[in-house]
Protein backbone atom coordinates (compact mmCIF):
# COMPACT_ATOMS: atom_id res chain seq x y z
CA UNK A 1 0.00 0.00 0.00
CA UNK A 2 1.44 3.11 -0.93
CA UNK A 3 2.45 5.97 1.76
CA UNK A 4 -0.43 8.74 2.11
CA UNK A 5 1.29 12.14 1.04
CA UNK A 6 -0.30 14.63 3.24
CA UNK A 7 -0.74 18.40 0.67
CA UNK A 8 0.64 21.16 2.71
CA UNK A 9 -2.43 23.67 3.03
CA UNK A 10 -1.44 26.52 1.09
CA UNK A 11 -2.26 22.98 -1.73
CA UNK A 12 -5.52 21.67 -0.71
CA UNK A 13 -8.59 22.89 -2.89
CA UNK A 14 -11.54 25.03 -1.79
CA UNK A 15 -14.34 22.66 -1.33
CA UNK A 16 -18.03 23.99 -1.19
CA UNK A 17 -20.16 22.70 2.14
CA UNK A 18 -21.04 23.36 5.43
CA UNK A 19 -17.95 23.62 7.63
CA UNK A 20 -18.73 22.94 11.46
CA UNK A 21 -16.30 24.86 13.08
CA UNK A 22 -15.05 25.01 16.88
CA UNK A 23 -14.34 28.09 18.59
CA UNK A 24 -12.31 28.83 21.90
CA UNK A 25 -13.98 28.55 24.81
CA UNK A 26 -12.57 31.51 26.46
CA UNK A 27 -9.04 32.08 25.42
CA UNK A 28 -9.22 33.54 21.92
CA UNK A 29 -5.85 32.01 21.13
CA UNK A 30 -7.28 28.49 21.14
CA UNK A 31 -8.75 28.89 17.79
CA UNK A 32 -6.86 26.29 15.56
CA UNK A 33 -4.57 26.79 12.16
CA UNK A 34 -6.49 25.33 10.29
CA UNK A 35 -9.98 26.92 11.86
CA UNK A 36 -8.47 30.48 10.97
CA UNK A 37 -8.02 29.25 7.53
CA UNK A 38 -11.60 28.13 6.71
CA UNK A 39 -12.93 31.08 8.43
CA UNK A 40 -11.21 33.58 6.10
CA UNK A 41 -12.08 31.60 3.05
CA UNK A 42 -15.95 31.09 4.16
CA UNK A 43 -17.89 33.18 1.71
CA UNK A 44 -20.88 33.16 4.32
CA UNK A 45 -20.59 32.00 8.39
CA UNK A 46 -23.75 31.53 10.34
CA UNK A 47 -22.78 32.74 13.91
CA UNK A 48 -25.04 31.65 16.86
CA UNK A 49 -24.14 35.66 18.13
CA UNK A 50 -22.66 37.70 15.29
CA UNK A 51 -21.30 40.16 18.05
CA UNK A 52 -19.26 37.51 19.47
CA UNK A 53 -18.13 36.13 15.66
CA UNK A 54 -17.32 39.53 15.01
CA UNK A 55 -14.85 39.99 18.12
CA UNK A 56 -13.19 36.64 16.84
CA UNK A 57 -12.64 37.79 13.44
CA UNK A 58 -11.47 41.49 14.90
CA UNK A 59 -8.60 39.55 17.21
CA UNK A 60 -7.51 37.49 13.76
CA UNK A 61 -7.88 40.51 11.38
CA UNK A 62 -10.54 38.18 9.46
CA UNK A 63 -11.85 40.18 6.62
CA UNK A 64 -16.07 39.62 6.62
CA UNK A 65 -18.56 42.20 5.57
CA UNK A 66 -21.81 42.72 7.59
CA UNK A 67 -23.58 40.70 4.75
CA UNK A 68 -21.37 37.85 5.25
CA UNK A 69 -22.30 36.95 9.09
CA UNK A 70 -26.10 35.90 9.73
CA UNK A 71 -27.23 34.96 13.21
CA UNK A 72 -28.17 31.56 13.56
CA UNK A 73 -29.24 30.89 17.02
CA UNK A 74 -32.16 28.56 19.07
CA UNK A 75 -35.25 30.79 18.08
CA UNK A 76 -34.11 31.08 14.38
CA UNK A 77 -32.47 28.57 13.33
CA UNK A 78 -35.61 27.39 11.84
CA UNK A 79 -36.59 30.58 10.22
CA UNK A 80 -32.75 31.11 8.99
CA UNK A 81 -33.30 27.90 7.35
CA UNK A 82 -36.14 28.68 5.14
CA UNK A 83 -34.07 31.84 4.15
CA UNK A 84 -31.52 30.50 2.84
CA UNK A 85 -30.93 29.87 -1.30
CA UNK A 86 -29.20 26.35 -0.83
CA UNK A 87 -29.03 25.90 -4.88
CA UNK A 88 -26.57 28.86 -4.41
CA UNK A 89 -25.16 27.62 -1.02
CA UNK A 90 -24.49 24.32 -3.19
CA UNK A 91 -21.32 26.26 -4.69
CA UNK A 92 -19.77 28.23 -1.14
CA UNK A 93 -17.56 27.58 1.56
CA UNK A 94 -20.35 28.12 4.40
CA UNK A 95 -18.68 28.28 8.00
CA UNK A 96 -21.14 27.47 11.07
CA UNK A 97 -19.89 28.66 14.45
CA UNK A 98 -21.24 29.02 18.04
CA UNK A 99 -20.35 31.53 20.92
CA UNK A 100 -17.72 29.00 22.10
CA UNK A 101 -16.79 25.37 21.48
CA UNK A 102 -18.33 22.97 18.90
CA UNK A 103 -21.79 23.77 16.62
CA UNK A 104 -24.70 21.70 17.73
CA UNK A 105 -23.25 20.25 21.19
CA UNK A 106 -25.71 21.95 23.69
CA UNK A 107 -25.71 24.57 20.84
CA UNK A 108 -27.68 25.21 17.62
CA UNK A 109 -26.46 24.02 14.51
CA UNK A 110 -27.76 20.59 14.27
CA UNK A 111 -30.87 21.70 12.17
CA UNK A 112 -28.92 23.67 9.55
CA UNK A 113 -26.42 20.52 9.48
CA UNK A 114 -29.10 17.91 9.13
CA UNK A 115 -30.51 20.10 6.31
CA UNK A 116 -27.18 19.81 4.68
CA UNK A 117 -27.43 16.04 4.49
CA UNK A 118 -31.22 16.03 3.51
CA UNK A 119 -29.92 18.11 0.47
CA UNK A 120 -27.19 15.64 0.19
CA UNK A 121 -24.30 18.38 0.26
CA UNK A 122 -21.14 18.12 2.19
CA UNK A 123 -20.56 18.57 5.70
CA UNK A 124 -17.10 19.01 7.03
CA UNK A 125 -16.03 18.93 10.67
CA UNK A 126 -13.47 21.43 11.68
CA UNK A 127 -12.66 19.90 15.67
CA UNK A 128 -10.94 21.86 18.04
CA UNK A 129 -11.78 23.38 21.61
CA UNK A 130 -14.44 21.25 23.47
CA UNK A 131 -15.25 21.87 27.09
CA UNK A 132 -16.55 18.68 27.56
CA UNK A 133 -13.52 16.48 27.12
CA UNK A 134 -11.26 19.40 28.13
CA UNK A 135 -12.97 19.53 31.24
CA UNK A 136 -12.93 15.75 32.29
CA UNK A 137 -8.85 15.69 30.98
CA UNK A 138 -8.15 18.12 33.87
CA UNK A 139 -10.50 15.86 36.17
CA UNK A 140 -7.70 13.30 36.81
CA UNK A 141 -9.98 10.82 36.19
CA UNK A 142 -9.47 7.49 34.72
CA UNK A 143 -12.12 6.19 31.77
CA UNK A 144 -10.94 2.65 31.59
CA UNK A 145 -11.90 0.07 29.02
CA UNK A 146 -15.60 -0.92 29.15
CA UNK A 147 -16.09 2.21 31.35
CA UNK A 148 -18.66 4.58 29.63
CA UNK A 149 -18.70 8.66 29.76
CA UNK A 150 -21.91 10.23 28.87
CA UNK A 151 -22.68 13.84 28.31
CA UNK A 152 -26.12 14.83 29.78
CA UNK A 153 -25.67 18.95 28.60
CA UNK A 154 -27.57 21.40 30.49
CA UNK A 155 -29.16 19.89 34.13
CA UNK A 156 -32.99 19.78 33.77
CA UNK A 157 -34.63 22.49 35.25
CA UNK A 158 -38.06 20.61 36.55
CA UNK A 159 -37.52 18.28 39.49
CA UNK A 160 -39.33 15.45 37.85
CA UNK A 161 -36.72 15.66 34.60
CA UNK A 162 -33.90 15.74 36.75
CA UNK A 163 -34.81 12.74 38.98
CA UNK A 164 -35.72 11.14 35.45
CA UNK A 165 -32.40 11.76 33.98
CA UNK A 166 -30.37 10.84 37.26
CA UNK A 167 -32.83 7.76 36.96
CA UNK A 168 -31.10 7.07 33.71
CA UNK A 169 -26.94 7.43 34.20
CA UNK A 170 -26.66 6.30 37.85
CA UNK A 171 -27.90 2.80 36.57
CA UNK A 172 -26.46 3.08 32.64
CA UNK A 173 -23.18 5.30 33.17
CA UNK A 174 -19.99 4.90 35.30
CA UNK A 175 -19.53 8.87 34.65
CA UNK A 176 -21.58 11.78 33.64
CA UNK A 177 -20.83 15.49 32.37
CA UNK A 178 -23.04 18.21 33.12
CA UNK A 179 -23.33 21.62 31.88
CA UNK A 180 -24.91 23.89 34.88
CA UNK A 181 -24.93 27.84 34.92
CA UNK A 182 -23.73 29.71 38.23
CA UNK A 183 -27.02 30.43 39.66
CA UNK A 184 -28.28 26.78 39.30
CA UNK A 185 -25.06 25.15 40.76
CA UNK A 186 -26.25 24.88 44.48
CA UNK A 187 -29.49 23.48 42.97
CA UNK A 188 -28.15 20.56 41.18
CA UNK A 189 -25.72 19.67 44.13
CA UNK A 190 -28.82 19.64 45.95
CA UNK A 191 -30.35 16.81 43.57
CA UNK A 192 -27.31 14.59 43.87
CA UNK A 193 -28.10 14.97 47.73
CA UNK A 194 -31.37 13.68 47.65
CA UNK A 195 -30.61 11.54 44.93
CA UNK A 196 -28.36 9.37 46.22
CA UNK A 197 -27.69 7.51 49.38
CA UNK A 198 -23.81 8.16 49.20
CA UNK A 199 -21.78 11.28 49.43
CA UNK A 200 -20.72 11.13 45.43
CA UNK A 201 -17.55 12.31 44.27
CA UNK A 202 -17.73 15.53 41.92
CA UNK A 203 -15.48 17.72 39.57
CA UNK A 204 -16.11 21.08 38.71
CA UNK A 205 -14.68 23.11 36.88
CA UNK A 206 -15.28 27.06 35.75
CA UNK A 207 -13.63 29.78 33.47
CA UNK A 208 -11.00 27.28 31.81
CA UNK A 209 -8.93 28.82 29.52
CA UNK A 210 -9.51 32.06 31.58
CA UNK A 211 -7.66 34.39 33.60
CA UNK A 212 -9.91 33.41 36.33
CA UNK A 213 -9.87 29.47 35.76
CA UNK A 214 -11.02 27.59 38.98
CA UNK A 215 -11.61 23.82 39.79
CA UNK A 216 -13.55 21.99 42.69
CA UNK A 217 -12.24 18.11 43.16
CA UNK A 218 -14.13 16.28 46.32
CA UNK A 219 -17.50 15.01 47.51
CA UNK A 220 -20.45 16.39 46.81
CA UNK A 221 -21.43 17.62 50.67
CA UNK A 222 -17.69 19.08 50.91
CA UNK A 223 -18.13 21.33 47.56
CA UNK A 224 -21.51 22.53 48.56
CA UNK A 225 -20.44 23.29 51.78
CA UNK A 226 -17.54 25.30 50.22
CA UNK A 227 -19.47 27.16 47.76
CA UNK A 228 -22.60 28.12 50.14
CA UNK A 229 -19.47 29.80 52.42
CA UNK A 230 -17.17 31.44 49.78
CA UNK A 231 -19.73 31.47 46.49
CA UNK A 232 -19.03 31.16 42.99
CA UNK A 233 -18.71 33.53 40.68
CA UNK A 234 -20.39 32.77 36.45
CA UNK A 235 -20.87 29.75 34.28
CA UNK A 236 -19.70 26.61 35.58
CA UNK A 237 -19.81 22.90 34.11
CA UNK A 238 -19.95 20.28 36.53
CA UNK A 239 -18.49 16.36 36.69
CA UNK A 240 -20.91 14.17 38.16
CA UNK A 241 -18.65 10.48 38.67
CA UNK A 242 -19.22 6.94 40.76
CA UNK A 243 -17.99 7.91 44.26
CA UNK A 244 -14.67 6.04 44.86
CA UNK A 245 -15.86 4.11 41.48
CA UNK A 246 -18.72 2.15 43.79
CA UNK A 247 -21.62 1.39 41.82
CA UNK A 248 -24.61 4.52 42.65
CA UNK A 249 -27.68 2.54 42.47
CA UNK A 250 -28.88 3.06 45.81
CA UNK A 251 -31.60 6.20 45.79
CA UNK A 252 -33.75 7.44 48.51
CA UNK A 253 -37.51 7.09 47.62
CA UNK A 254 -38.03 10.61 47.13
CA UNK A 255 -41.10 10.09 45.75
CA UNK A 256 -42.93 8.55 48.73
Amino acid sequence: MGRVIQKKDTEQERKPGLYVISTPIGNLQDLSLRAKKILEQCELVLAEDTRLANKLFNFFNIDKKKNQILSCYKFNETQRINKLNFEELGTCMVGLVSDAGTPSVSDPGSKIVEKYHQLVLPVFSVPGCCSVMAGFSISGIELKNCQTLTFGGFFPRKEKDAHTLLDKVSCGSDYVIFFETVNRLENLLNHLEKFFEEDVFIFLAKEMTKIHEATWRGYCSEILAELKKNGVKRPVFSWRTRCDYRPLKTKKNFRS
